[in-house]
């Protein structure tokens, strides 16, 4: 136990701590004991962390000089998520925030099947990454993340009929590669076969009870030996080819 304070009339109570708290993580809880002695169960715990270590002096590494440059790159170490701040004698002339912290994998937005063999593919991933894409393992190319989250690929080369499995990877601006995107299955059409042209027409889920099951199998119609494309949302998670004209077997 650190210490005890009384709240106020207006509930509120502050409270600083006669000694020093350890460097690092500390979880804060607490509990109320009224004036009948009767005492409350616990808090939620809040994660406090301490750093009142100094970092290290950053260094600067060997750069080309002189130089013609009025703007050269200065590049150097220091103590990861530590911003820098870089001065010209005693004039401060701008500072970076060290990043060592991989993006998130990125997360495309649900996949319609098409007969457009270069469709708009979109997403989600770290505002100011480049998200590599690739089509089956290889790379079709990159885009931009917006300061908005969001990225827009149109692929310059045709994609092949039938299943594509695209997989994004993101790089921040700092250099960090991170984790490959859930694999997503674009269905393209782009040369039908017979001669059809006609989109099928929509499927159609089966009623579906409250189940406690988290694989739940999802049975539908649809058009005889069309590709079915099932989403949670927009989040697309499996597909499958009805075996007949109606029902789809378990994803």
């Amino acid at each position: 136990m650190l210490g005890t304070v009384v709240a106020g009339t207006n509930g509120v109570f502050s409270f600083t701590p006669a000694a020093d708290l350890a460097q690092g993580a500390n979880s804060f809880t607490v509990t109320a004991r009224d004036l009948a002695g009767n005492v409350s169960a616990p808090s939620a715990a809040v994660a406090l962390t301490i750093d009142s270590v100094v970092p290290n002096a950053p260094s600067i590494t060997a750069f080309v000089a002189p130089t013609n440059d009025t703007t050269p790159v200065i590049t150097g170490t220091a103590e990861a998520g530590a911003t820098v701040i870089v001065s010209n004698g005693t004039t401060q002339i701008g500072s970076t925030v060290i990043d060592l912290t991989a993006p998130g994998a990125p997360v495309f937005d649900a996949l319609a099947p098409t007969n457009d063999a270069t469709p708009t593919i979109t997403g989600t991933a770290e505002a100011g990454a480049t998200v590599t894409i690739a089509d089956n393992g290889t790379v079709l190319g990159t885009a931009l993340v917006g300061t908005d989250g969001h990225f827009t690929f149109t692929p310059t080369t045709a994609l092949a009929d039938g299943n594509n499995v695209l997989t994004a990877t993101a790089v921040d601006a700092a250099g960090n590669v991170g984790t490959g995107s859930t694999p997503v299955t674009l269905v393209v059409n782009a040369t039908p076969s017979n001669g059809d042209t006609t989109a099928p027409a929509a499927p159609v889920l089966d009623v579906h009870a409250p189940t406690n099951d988290t694989t739940p199998v999802i049975t539908g119609t649809a058009e005889a030996g069309a590709t079915v494309i099932v989403s949670n949302g927009t989040t697309q998670i499996g597909s499958t080819v009805p075996v007949t004209w109606g029902r789809a077997p378990p994803l």
